[in-house]
């Protein structure tokens, strides 16, 4: 078990995790430069940010889990091979079927992105603030039902103010994310087994969903299409 009693500042914490190999910094990005004027001949340029996570690092030491990779790719294949009907998944239809006719022979795993606000203390509820924080996730379809149904199977991808999303839209956040996710899919990422064994996955970003109150609402495929073509 990790000691924290010698390191007794959150500095101190972040360089022994990241010494280890356990922590990656997030990064902070630009959705919207703007010159507000406080006061009558006082403008200040104001950055609205973000902040992303660093998710080939997240994707490669959860795929380097003890059995996660192998189980991914076990249960994607009996989905994949099952008679019709018997299993309800998205590598069953045919825009993944499509998908990995580029691909062939090589290991491709689907991802979902998805959006949520949520903010931290408050009883009201997440959309109650203007300090409610939107949260972009992600996580994989194909992972086995016993694994999919956890919380800790949800990535955090990037955090930004629900304030800016709503003014500003999502445009900016989702063309950080999307850049990621096709480097994550055309130059792929090497899972260490071990020592001496490694694989090359690729992660393909297949659906971007939209959480709005207690249901998922899916975006339009459209939609999607348009966010890639402007990366």
């Amino acid at each position: 078990m990790f000691d924290f009693s010698d390191f007794l500042t959150e500095h101190k914490i972040k360089e022994k995790l990241a010494k280890d190999g356990l922590y990656s910094e997030p990064k902070k990005f630009i959705i919207r430069n703007e010159n507000i004027e406080f006061t009558p001949g006082f403008v200040r340029n104001v950055e609205h940010q973000g902040v992303s996570m660093d998710i080939e690092f997240q994707v490669k030491k959860f795929f380097e889990l003890d059995g996660v990779l192998e189980g991914v790719i076990d249960y994607q294949n009996k989905v994949l091979n099952s008679p019709p009907g018997e299993y309800k998944n998205f590598v069953n239809g045919s825009s993944w079927k499509s998908i990995i006719q580029k691909y062939e022979g090589q290991i491709c795993i689907p991802a979902f992105l998805y959006n949520d606000d949520f903010q931290i203390d408050d009883k009201k509820g997440p959309h109650s603030s203007v300090n409610s924080l939107s949260a972009f996730y992600y996580t994989f379809p194909t992972l086995p039902p016993h694994v999919n149904s956890k919380l800790d199977s949800v990535f955090p991808a990037m955090i930004v103010k629900a304030t800016d999303v709503k003014e500003y839209g999502v445009t900016s956040p989702l063309q950080c994310l999307i850049k990621v996710f096709l480097q994550l899919e055309i130059q792929g990422i090497n899972i260490f087994e071990n020592l001496e064994n490694s694989k090359q996955i690729k992660v393909v970003l297949c659906k971007v969903l939209e959480i709005i109150s207690a249901y998922i609402a899916f975006v339009a495929t459209e939609k999607h299409l348009i966010c890639l073509s402007t990366v």
